[in-house]
């Protein structure tokens, strides 16, 4: 039997299966021809646990990049960055964008690096993770489809250069993000040289889109960069509850592990 999506699928044990069909001629249907009771006709069946969607979906470094970029939500910053840095001086922008992404990558590879480690000091499980981080996913996908207004991160008086927050964090390097790294951490600890490489390509593809924002919204609109946002909320709609059901289907696992 096979253990795959949560079905059991029985496969036949040929090294079982062989003799017993030698012995009765080749004939493998119905009792009589099987020369065996129901009990003992199990014995050719064996029980091969496999991978499936059960456990944490196995992600490859291409989908984990894309992943990141959507909850790092470039298009959707490119509004905020241009109204917190409206008043610096344009020749000063480029500068802080590029401060503030370096800072966004090095919080994002610090929770990568020690993700396994914290969740072990904190004593959380995988699926608390997985269904933790799938929530904060929706919610912040739920607010990238349906936007809302009078949300503002400016200083009170404008011209302030901003430093770490709330550029580097939360709007490039938020908890969404990093609880997604811990859970890639966590999960596939011998992995985490595919997942830096992942992490640095969702980085320097949101800080290429940050650093051209402006040309962006002269050549899109307003109107195209929301098209454009709301469409990545809804592919991280989709990747957020399939987060939760791979943790509240692994927490189940483990509430019945396989016998």
């Amino acid at each position: 039997m096979r253990i795959h999506g949560g079905t059991r699928i029985f496969v036949p044990d040929t090294a079982q299966l062989g003799p017993a069909l030698r012995h009765n001629g080749g004939q493998s249907n119905g009792a009589e021809g099987s020369g065996c009771n129901p009990e003992g006709r199990r014995s050719f069946w064996r029980l091969a646990a496999v991978p499936g969607p059960a456990a944490m979906v196995a992600m490859t470094l291409l989908a984990a990049a894309v992943t990141l970029l959507l909850i790092l939500d470039p298009f959707g910053n490119i509004a905020l960055f241009n109204s917190i840095l409206g008043k610096i001086p344009a020749h000063r922008r480029r500068v802080i964008l590029i401060r503030e992404i370096a800072f966004a990558y090095l919080l994002l590879m610090l929770f990568l690096l020690v993700g396994g480690q914290l969740l072990g000091f904190l004593g959380l499980q995988q699926s608390s993770l997985s269904i933790a981080g799938g929530i904060m996913l929706f919610m912040i996908a739920i607010g990238m489809v349906f936007p809302k207004s009078g949300v503002t991160f400016s200083s009170e008086s404008g011209d302030d250069e901003p430093f770490i927050v709330p550029l580097a964090t939360p709007l490039i390097a938020g908890p969404s993000g990093m609880a997604f790294l811990l859970l890639l951490a966590s999960q596939h600890p011998g992995r985490l040289g595919e997942w830096t490489v992942a992490v640095t390509a969702a980085s320097a593809v949101s800080a290429a889109i940050l650093i051209l924002g402006d040309r962006l919204m002269g050549l899109l609109g307003s109107r195209g960069m929301r098209a454009v946002e709301r469409l990545m909320g809804m592919i991280l709609t989709l990747i957020a509850v399939q987060m939760i059901l791979n943790g509240v289907s692994l927490y189940m696992d483990n509430l019945h592990p396989a016998g």
